[in-house]
């Protein structure tokens, strides 16, 4: 088996030369995989932002190229070519794959930059034990020893938004994954809601996602309350240790038959939001047939443009993104007022009657950070060192500086910024804006996120 998958590699090394990475043998050292460092995911030795996309559906095939038109080719079924700088491709229905079409499906991803990962994971109250014997591949060992071999897999999806009660199932999951596979990453996705507290589950997973999902059911008249998303991944930067990345599943989906899928400019605030908040990772769920495709054709193709679009932003962001943060940098921002715990408080009592009406149990939530920080209790508090309505993360690369900015709230307002040093200009979305020295201004809508690019003098 592992002999017929080193000639594959060996023959596609020939086929495909010069046209992007090919495994030239499947036992390539695991440090050449996936790995973290100082909070940063480390793709092939990297630094590296995550991009990924969930899918469903789809069959597999032996075929190298049979599968590279399914999975990335123009006019086949998924077209992911589409999607400038993916580098995770996770189909959670690819469970029980045999090892050489597994081996084959690799192939193409590492063929196309991509990393992908083996599915075994429990979900909701259900174990991952839950259809039987051999109902995943990576139940047997022999599978986890051939798979573990290959540079493009990432590691093993075994958890995805289960109970507590299944914690020590996933943790001793967990432990027998890393006994056979030292250096393969396990990760699942914690529940976006309030309730649903990350903590339990830090040694049960090397990496840790959350995936609040705003847009639910019909929209109320002062919009959906899109600070889920802020919210639920700086409880959980706040939860796990700094040194391990976090990743934010996001909305590509119609959530119920009265909700909508989200628009581009919703897609790029979760974004920024995700990464202001400390996302090291984005991964949207999905494009397949329990997702994305049960919307109507247009939709599809409309969603692929705007994912490419924003993929390929965020690609062009990635040396930013993987560049530690430099608040010095940025030293105002008009809409900083009064003491982080008023900050709060004031922003608390605004979104608390928005949520109200859609989700009790979060409201319960806020309503107990509320009573926390007005009996002087910070410790159900997660944002405090993120000040602002307009929340900001600053980097600097390359002689500029970076700003991502997004308005917290469901109001438009005005934003001032001022920069450490005299600016030569400020731009935004190919745009020049008007400077005084070292200070620029922007309107932000209700949610609306930005990204600056500030040229020094």
């Amino acid at each position: 088996m592992l002999a017929r998958a080193v000639l594959l590699a060996s023959l596609l090394t020939l086929v495909t030369a010069g046209c992007g990475p090919t495994p030239s043998s499947l036992a390539a050292a695991p440090a050449a995989r996936a790995a973290y460092a100082d909070g940063r995911f480390v793709l092939h030795g990297r630094p590296a932002f995550v991009l990924g996309v969930y899918d469903t559906g789809l069959g597999y095939s032996l075929d190298f190229f049979a599968m590279r038109r399914k999975l990335f080719d123009r006019g086949g079924e998924r077209e992911l070519s589409r999607l400038p700088g993916l580098n995770l491709y996770l189909n959670y229905q690819f469970g029980r794959m045999p090892l050489d079409a597994f081996h084959t499906f690799l192939d193409v991803l590492y063929r196309h930059r991509v990393m992908g990962l083996a599915t075994g994971n429990c979900f909701e109250k259900g174990s991952w034990r839950r259809y039987g014997p051999g109902s995943f591949s990576i139940m047997d060992a022999g599978y986890v020893r051939q798979i573990a071999r290959h540079p493009a897999l990432f590691g093993y999806y075994i958890m995805d938004e289960c109970r507590p009660e299944l914690l020590a199932e996933t943790q001793e999951h967990h432990r027998e994954l890393k006994g056979i596979d030292r250096s393969g990453l396990t990760i699942g996705t914690i529940l976006g809601r309030g309730y649903a507290d990350p903590a339990p589950w830090l040694d049960a997973l090397d990496i840790l996602m959350t995936d609040p999902y705003p847009l639910y059911g019909a929209e109320p008249p002062e919009g959906y309350p899109h600070h889920y998303v802020a919210d639920q991944v700086a409880r959980l930067r706040a939860v796990v240790p700094p040194e391990r990345p976090i990743v934010a599943v996001l909305q590509l989906f119609q959530f119920t038959t009265k909700g909508r899928l989200p628009t581009y400019d919703e897609m790029h605030a979760h974004a920024v939001m995700a990464i202001v908040e400390g996302a090291q990772g984005i991964l949207w769920w999905e494009l397949g047939v329990n997702g994305l495709r049960r919307s109507p054709r247009a939709e599809v193709e409309q969603k692929y443009r705007d994912l490419g679009r924003l993929t390929g932003e965020l690609h062009e962001l990635q040396p930013a993104l993987v560049a530690p943060e430099v608040r010095d940098l940025l030293v105002g921002n008009s809409t900083i007022a009064g003491s982080a715990v008023q900050e709060r408080m004031a922003q608390l009592q605004r979104l608390m009657p928005v949520v109200r009406p859609r989700n009790y149990a979060d409201w319960q939530w806020y309503k107990a950070e509320l009573d926390a920080l007005q009996a002087g209790d910070t410790s159900k508090s997660y944002t405090l060192a993120r000040r602002g309505n307009v929340r900001t993360l600053v980097k600097a690369v390359g002689g500029r500086g970076y700003v991502l900015a997004y308005n917290y709230t469901h109001q438009p307002l005005e934003a001032s910024f001022t920069w450490r040093d005299p600016v030569a200009s400020v731009s935004r979305d190919g745009a020049t804006l008007p400077v005084d020295e070292r200070r620029w201004s922007d309107r932000f809508g209700p949610y609306e996120a930005h990204v600056y690019v500030v040229t020094p003098r």
